[in-house]
């Protein structure tokens, strides 16, 4: 079965050449996946891939218990490369659920609503205890919010007047979108920033 190795950074300075050129150093690593085609740009300086056919044995879902592509994916993150391999056959995917904070926008909205408050220090500490387990998602969000009681309902127009897209997500949501995919945009945070976000990608 023919696969697509991928890989990508958002590290990278422009490279000079082709995607080939780009991966010649990791060309042995990747070797025994049987490459049947030379690299290409998916996103010049940014991501590549290449159609392989792997031994019948290779299996792309057990892949943490492959040594030899584990051994690749040391090499890339090296050269700050991430890298997956999917199977061909039926990778279009028809359906993409994102997060929104730190996913599609670049930045944690109620800790961004917190700062123009004046209270970013003290809210980004408990979204840093929460994140790691500490408090439960529930008190996180009711004592965060708690601390906003009584101020002005300008703060969210200029959160959202803010609100940055991480690099690729309009091309992410408007690729998936033209191959006839269905996007959604899920946050535990607010809709009034979820609903200006989604419009902005065209999220359905």
């Amino acid at each position: 079965m023919h696969h697509a190795l991928v890989f990508s950074t958002s590290k990278h300075s422009p490279v000079d050449g082709d995607a080939a050129s780009w991966l010649a150093d990791l060309a042995d690593a990747f070797a025994f996946l049987h490459p049947s085609d030379a690299p290409y740009w998916l996103h010049q300086d940014h991501a590549a891939e290449l159609l392989c056919q792997p031994d019948d044995g290779f299996e792309a879902k057990n892949l943490q218990n492959n040594n030899a592509f584990q051994a690749l994916r040391r090499r890339a993150a090296d050269k700050q490369l991430d890298v997956n391999i999917v199977p061909a056959d039926r990778r279009r995917k028809q359906i993409l659920i994102a997060d929104m904070d730190s996913t599609i926008i670049t930045s944690e909205s109620l800790d961004d609503l917190a700062a123009l408050a004046g209270l970013g220090d003290a809210v980004t500490a408990i979204t840093k205890r929460a994140m790691a387990g500490e408090i439960d998602f529930e008190g996180a969000l009711y004592e965060r919010v708690s601390m906003l009681a009584g101020k002005s309902s300008r703060l969210f127009d200029q959160l959202i007047a803010t609100a940055t897209p991480t690099s690729g997500a309009i091309n992410l949501v408007h690729t998936m979108r033209a191959n006839g995919a269905k996007c959604y945009l899920v946050s535990g945070g607010f809709d009034f920033i979820t609903g200006p976000v989604a419009d902005a990608l065209r999220v359905s």
